[in-house]
């Protein structure tokens, strides 16, 4: 599928009357994101490294089961939401201004491939 032609209006929970036009996730949306994760990621271990023997133990389920440990969800959403209601602009920054519960929300809609909607564009 080509996801520049798919695209689709999801409201946002919790907010009534917020909506935002999504495309699915493609291919390079998810290695951009990615990278950047992974440089985020490189950063904070490089400072985890000279603290590791301060920390306890934890446990690492909660990564393990996050499918976007390693990814940028600002940069996934500001390359795959193409509209939406919010009295902003759609960019890098104020997509790092949502709150999490609608940031992980949208992240999940991309992620989605809705089942007999590709090639439809949004009303």
């Amino acid at each position: 599928m080509l996801t520049r032609l798919s695209t689709r209006k999801v409201e946002i929970p919790g907010e009534e009357g917020e909506w935002a036009v999504i495309k699915p996730a493609s291919l390079s949306d998810l290695e951009a994101a990615r990278e950047v994760g992974l440089k985020s990621l490189t950063a904070k271990m490089t400072d985890f490294a000279q603290v590791r023997d301060l920390l306890p133990e934890t446990d690492t389920e909660d990564v393990k089961g996050d499918p976007f440990a390693g990814t940028d969800i600002p940069t996934l959403l500001s390359r795959c939401v193409k509209s939406w209601s919010y009295d902003a602009e759609i960019s890098l920054e104020t997509v790092g201004d949502l709150d999490e519960a609608t940031a992980r929300f949208l992240a999940e809609q991309v992620y989605k491939r809705p089942e007999g909607e590709a090639g439809k564009a949004a009303s």
